[in-house]
Parts: structure tokens; sequence; C-alpha cells
């Protein structure tokens, strides 16, 4: 690997082009369809990825191909992309490649592993840890290498439930938090080094990886605390968590481009080039915060960075934006755009890891805006596929075309986009849903939980097996089954990590019939526990419930049994999907500003408070003004402006609503510069007010800003825009939406 500091992975060939000002000038941040447009299919994205595999895949040894001409081992950290990217099709298809996640990462570790060993504090011991299965093999010594493949094999470990995976993930993130992750080099004490070997450059590719990490260990080991020498404490993996995800937010600028990294040897050294993979580890490690504090600020800043990207980091095709392999280089404020070989560089599968990010991070947050603009991006990498294969080539834009030099990994993208999406629009939070991931019969499946009643007599009445036609499993190999030969009484059950919003749940079920008592549930998600009863029924049926309203981020799923001795239930492909959301309405009157047909102090249906000053009373009106500072939509906008100092709140309450999870969004464009300026929703029923910095937006454009998963709960909600500036600072806002989802 190159060790200069600015190259963050990308290797830009021969073929680089500088200095595209073209794509600066696409439209910024587009309004979210009002239907999501999906061309492609499941069975085609299995499709392309059975053709994937047979033409990069080495099953003889678990290794995947670095491209069609090039048979040796895929590079360490682009070889984790794809074995990530087969979990997410595992889940789509109720297990069907657990064999091939199982062997690619012994493939990878039997390639790399070593002996180490070192001295660790744990839980407030001190130990000697020995690992025979070390990765490093005395010749990879990037920290962010580590982490790819720690991510893989955690995924691998939710999917296949082989417990050395989870072991080997935990180890080498532990050895990392302790000896790479100190305060040199500014910024605070959540930076990670790039290198274990030398110690002179911390970037957003090593350190943007560890809060999603950390938060995916958190799940398994939450109290384990890991002492760190440099930082002088133990912490817990949350703790890790924040603190890395602190250290990589203050590299975010005000319009939302990241810089990517420090040089511990130079004074003031900033590498101000912006790659479009740290979007997406900024995405993923967002996504991870949110879902464990339900901070809406780790909604902004996602939406901030991708904003940004969306208009760097794609090109024009037929209507859509279209990511390509790319970089951006900042001189002085100025963004030169490089784009990058597709043919050979490494760095092509960023494009995947911005993807994946922006989904996952939808996923988890019930965000939606950024939905079409990926599914767009899906949608042309399946219809430009190699026909004579349905391989899909890197540049998704370009249409019946696969170089034998191309990267397997890049090739993979268009794979990973697709599987990823369909994944992030049914099954967002339940693990091991269709009961494969330890695939062996066991009474403590992957992810669920038997509760007895206190009664060792119930004990191993839920089970999962495996068994032949006709009894076979819906889809997979095995079935979830509650059946003893005495009397017996079991609860199989699974808290769900899911953002708020309204969902079904559904499973496929049999059943002997005959039980005192037997039913599908879900609760803890914020409202009364539901339940369906599960009929008696010799073929494999679905049972739902629909419209559960969650509002605390979880909810509880589970399958009870109260029955005689010999009576029988079977279980197979659970799903907590998205309710079909109908399309947003502008619940907020004179949301546009348009209704007085004329620029006014008094724009209908909206209240100002001047605090109390006459003299901040004319600081906020609406007007008219031409391109590039005109409105959104319409003629009209709000705004706030004086030439002198000014303090001045905007705001109107909307009432008649019904109670549910609302988003608020409006479009901001700012000067900056301001004390505060922020947009706020209040009175909606919990007493607590929600609220968004305005001052990230961008000057030259209008920016989307949301706060998210609002709980209304009293009919009603007040929405504000407030500013309290100096001589001459402004802001314009346009199409507000309160929307429930």
């Amino acid at each position: 690997m190159s060790s200069t500091p600015s190259r963050n992975r990308f290797r830009i060939s021969a073929l680089t082009l500088a200095i595209v000002a073209a794509i600066g000038s696409l439209a910024g941040g587009a309004a979210p369809a009002s239907a999501a447009t999906q061309t492609f299919t499941a069975g085609n994205a299995q499709t392309a990825l059975t053709a994937f595999l047979g033409s990069y895949y080495n099953a003889s040894n678990g290794l995947f191909y670095s491209s069609q001409s090039d048979h040796l081992p895929l590079d360490l950290w682009t070889s984790a992309y794809i074995r990530q990217g087969l979990c997410a099709a595992n889940d789509n298809t109720g297990g069907a490649y657990r064999q091939q996640i199982s062997d690619s990462y012994y493939g990878f570790e039997n390639y790399f592993k070593k002996p180490f060993s070192w001295t660790e504090t744990i839980d407030g011991t001190t130990q000697t840890t020995t690992d025979p299965y070390w990765w490093g093999n005395g010749v990879h010594d990037a920290n962010d290498d580590f982490l790819w493949n720690v991510n893989a094999a955690i995924c691998a470990y939710e999917a296949t439930g082989d417990s050395h995976m989870l072991q080997e993930a935990e180890r080498n993130t532990r050895w990392l938090l302790e000896t790479q992750l100190d305060n040199t080099a500014g910024f605070g004490d959540g930076g990670v080094w790039r290198t274990w070997s030398q110690h002179d450059y911390k970037d957003i590719s090593t350190g943007g990886q560890v809060p999603y990490i950390a938060m995916a260990l958190a799940k398994y080991f939450p109290t384990r605390t890991i002492y760190n020498a440099a930082l002088g404490g133990s912490f817990t993996y949350a703790q890790y968590a924040q603190k890395t995800y602190d250290w990589i937010k203050l590299w975010i600028q005000p319009d939302g481009s990241i810089l990517n990294g420090t040089d511990g040897t130079q004074t003031g050294y900033f590498d101000k080039n912006h790659y479009m993979m740290n979007v997406g580890l900024i995405a993923d490690s967002a996504a991870a915060m949110f879902q464990a504090t339900g901070d809406t600020s780790y909604i902004s800043d996602v939406v901030r960075v991708t904003d940004w990207a969306r208009n760097r980091f794609t090109i024009p095709y037929n209507g859509a934006q279209i990511l390509w392999p790319q970089w951006t280089t900042s001189n002085g404020g100025a963004h030169y755009d490089q784009w990058v070989d597709g043919d050979s560089g490494q760095n092509t599968v960023a494009k995947g890891i911005m993807s994946r990010g922006i989904i996952n991070w939808m996923q988890a947050t019930g965000q939606r805006q950024y939905l079409q603009w990926m599914l767009d991006n899906a949608n042309t990498a399946w219809a430009n596929r190699h026909l004579s294969d349905n391989l899909l080539y890197t540049n998704w834009h370009v249409p019946n075309t696969l170089p034998a030099n191309g990267l397997s990994s890049g090739n993979y993208t268009g794979v990973d986009i697709m599987e990823r999406l369909i994944k992030a629009q049914t099954n967002p939070g339940v693990l091991n849903a269709g009961f494969d991931s330890n695939n062996a019969s066991t009474t403590t499946p992957l992810a669920w939980t038997n509760y007895n009643f206190g009664n060792a007599a119930n004990d191993g009445a839920s089970f999962t097996e495996q068994k032949a036609a006709p009894n076979n499993a819906h889809s997979g190999n095995f079935t979830l089954t509650q059946y003893k030969s005495t009397a017996y009484q079991s609860y199989e059950y699974q808290t769900a990590k899911v953002p708020n919003g309204t969902y079904n749940l559904t499973a496929w079920i049999r059943s002997s019939g005959g039980q005192t008592s037997t039913y599908m549930d879900v609760k803890d998600y914020g409202g009364t526990a539901r339940t369906v009863t599960i009929p008696a029924s010799g073929s494999w049926t679905q049972i739902s419930i629909p419209n559960v309203a969650v509002t605390n981020r979880q909810a509880t799923i589970g399958f009870y049994s109260n029955s005689p001795a010999a009576k029988w239930i079977n279980v197979d492909d659970v799903q907590l999907s998205p309710a079909a959301v109908t399309n947003p309405t502008f619940t907020a009157r004179n949301f546009s500003f348009e209704d007085n047909s004329a620029a006014t102090q008094t724009p209908t249906n909206w209240s100002t408070n001047d605090f109390g000053t006459t003299a901040n009373a004319t600081a906020d009106f609406t007007e008219s003004k031409s391109a590039p500072s005109n409105a959104r939509t319409g003629s009209y906008m709000l705004t706030h402006y004086k030439n002198t100092a000014y303090r001045v709140y905007t705001s109107q309450t909307i009432t008649g609503l019904t109670n549910g999870t609302y988003n608020l969004a409006a479009w901001i464009r700012t000067a900056g510069g301001q004390t505060a300026a922020y947009m706020n929703i209040k009175d909606f029923g919990n007493g607590t007010d929600l609220t968004t910095d305005m001052r990230s937006a961008a000057s030259g454009t209008l920016t989307l800003v949301t706060i998210a998963n609002v709980p209304v709960t009293n009919g009603q909600a007040t929405i504000g825009f407030y500013s309290d500036a100096g001589a001459g600072q402004w802001v314009n806002i346009d199409d507000i939406n309160l929307a429930r989802h």
C-alpha cells in the first residue's frame, strides 16, 4: 500500500480526468418523489449475484478473484466489502448464501492468519491474549483493513451463528481500540491511526468505521470495558463509538463536504481531499448512533453530507443522478472533481460504500428522501448489465459493457445496491428471521430468546428443526417449532430495533391445532400489545398484525403456545416491514408562502414573535427574488434579515393532526454566521422541543433540513424558525412540510 497521507485508498490511473466542472452545476437536493419507482426485482438481484459468484468466486478456497483476467485473490479490504454484501443477500433469501459466507470468511482467515499476542485490560483485569488467527499476517498493517474485515466478520456471525467469527471480530477490535486510538494529531481523543506500524496519519476511512462497529459489538458485549492507556481510562464499546463519532463529525464542513484527515507529523496539516466512501462511512456510523440514542442530530449530519455529495459524486444519465467513482479536492474553497478509471482502480468500490451507507441510514432512521435516487442507480445498474452473462459493470450508466480487467469489487457494487434496497424495504429489524442462521437444529436460535414461565418442564419446547418435504421449511432449511410430548407452555421472542414508523408484522405458520392458546404477538413498541391467533393449518399460511405504530424505536415479536401434549406449531420467515406510506401531504398552511400573492411582513397563517422589541418586527417577511436566489417553488419564500442586529421567531400551530409519527422538513438557504438559527417543533404532546440548526445549510442553494420521528400525541404541533443574528445576516425558508409516516 502507498504510504502517502492523501491517498485514502485512491489510486488514480492514467485515465483520470481532472476538473470536471460541469458536474457541479447539477441541481441540488431534489425533493423525494411521491412514489418510488423500482424496475428491478428480487429475482433480478439473485440472477446478478449468481452470475457474479460464478465468475469471480473460487469455491475451492473461499477467495474472490481480482478480475476475470486476474485470478489472484482480491485485495483485503475490497473482498471484505463483497463478503459484507453477501450478508444482505442472505437476509433477503432466507439463508441461501450462508455457506458462501462461512467459506469466504474462513478463506480470508486461512489466507491471512498468524499467531499474535498482546497484553490488555478487560473489565479491570489485565491479561495476555494470544490469538492464533490474527488477521495481520505481517504484511498488511492498515487499520482500516482490519475494520472492513471486522464488519464482515460480525455480519457473518449473524448469518451463521458461528461464535468463532464474533470472537475474532471482537479481539481485533479490542486491540485496535487499545493501541490505535489516542489524542495525538489534534481534534481530541477519538482519532484512530491509519496504520499500526507507523502512527503518522488519521483519516475518516479508518476512524469512520469505528462507531458502527463498536455499536454492533455493544449488542453482544454491552457492559464490557476496554482499557486505553493513551486515554487513561476504560470505556465500553458504546463510549468508544461516541468518542470516535465526535471525532469524525469535526471533519464535516458547513457546506456538507468532508475533509479527510490530518498528519500527526505536520502541525496544521489537513487533507482537503473529499472521498465518496467517507459519505457512506459517516452515514453507517450515524445510523448506528441514532439507533442507540434516538438523537436526531445524527439524521441532520447525514442529510448535510449526502446533499453535498449527491451533486459532486454523480453524473447525469437519463434524468437521474448516477454514482460514478470519483474524488474531489479542495483548493482554497474551490472544488475540483477527478474521475477514476472504472476498469482498474480499487477505489471503484467507493460508490458501493457510499450507497451502502446511505441505504443503511435510511433503514435505521426511517428517512426516505434518498430512496428514489438510490433506486435510480440500482435500476440503471440492472438495465445496463452485460446481457450475455448478466454481470454488472462498475460504471452503471454504460450499457452492456464488461472489461475483462474490471475489478470484481467494483462490478459487485451494482449487485450490492439492489440487495440492500430490497433488504431496507422489507425486513429492517428482525435478525435470523428464517431461523437458518445456526444451520443446525437448536434450542437457542441466534437472536431469539425463550421464556419457560419458570418451569423447567417447559425447557426444550421451542427449537429449530429441519424436515423433508412435504414438511419442509417455507424457505431455507429450518423452521421454529414449538412441541413437546408432554403438556407445555413456551414463548419465543426477539426485540427488533427499528426506526419509529408504521410496520406490518407477518409470519408463515403451520399448526396441528388443539392448543389451549397459540398466537403471534407484538409489544413494547410504544403502544398496546397486539396478538393474532395461529390457526390450525397443514400447509404454510401467512398471518399478520398490520399497522404497528412504533414510537420508541423497537418492537418485541413473539410466538406463544400453551398446549397439551404432542400439539405443535411451525414458524418461518418472520417479517417486520414498513407499511405502505401514503404520499405526504402539506399539513402546514401557506407552506410555500404563496397565499398572499405578494411580498408581505404578515404572511397568512404565520405569526411573528419580536421578543418585545418593535425593531425586530420587520425582521421576517416574504419576498420574491430572481435566480439564483429565487424560491424553491412558486415565487415567494420566507426571509429573516435586517441591516441591524435582530432576533425573531416565525411560527405556526397546526391542529387537527392524527396522532402518530411525523417528519418536519423545510428547504433552507443561509449566509450563516448567526448567533443562533434553528427550525423547531414543539407542543406536540410530550413536552420536549425538538430543534435542528439551520446555519449548516448552504448559501448558494436551498438545502433540505429535517427533524425526524416527531411523536404527536395531542393532535397538534407548533413549527417555527428562529434567528438571533447580526446585521446583514439572513436565512431563506421555503416548502415546509410536516408529514405523517
